[in-house]
């Protein structure tokens, strides 16, 4: 179960998915855990979940690695609430494809049409964002 507000954490802008590979969320005198959050998911987007690591999470915000065990008590807290935001970022898609199809006038048409494009929606997703969806669906002990 996700600990955020997943608006904090994926950007209503589609645009903000598209992070390039040399970017970094900084955190300063802000919200340290959602800025933690979008740097493992920045991380998780390259290098699926293992790439979602309390020191390389901590150096791309800029704090220490203790710094970021006051709001994840261990690395798979952490990889928890980033798989969580994964799954928000899936969900967003996924609804987005959806309220994309406009109504006909023929419930079952306009119903089985939205089924085709949510299915075609995770699979695109899947397919532009290997790594992200494999962190979505990865399971952790916390």
């Amino acid at each position: 179960m996700c600990t955020l507000s997943t608006s904090r954490l994926v950007g209503a802008a589609p645009e903000a998915s598209a992070a390039s590979a040399t970017s970094r969320v900084r955190y300063h005198h802000g919200d340290l855990q959602a800025a933690a959050i979008a740097s493992g998911v920045a991380l998780a987007r390259r290098g699926g979940p293992a790439a979602v690591g309390v020191r390389d999470v901590a150096r791309a915000v800029g704090v220490s690695p203790a710094a970021l065990y006051r709001h994840f008590p261990d690395v798979d807290h952490l990889r928890a609430e980033v798989a969580c935001a994964a799954r928000t970022e899936l969900a967003q898609h996924l609804e987005r494809a959806r309220a994309a199809v406009l109504d006909s006038g023929d419930r079952r048409r306009d119903d089985l049409t939205r089924l085709r494009e949510v299915g075609r929606a995770y699979i695109a997703f899947a397919v532009a964002e290997p790594a992200l969806f494999d962190t979505a669906f990865t399971t952790t002990t916390a």
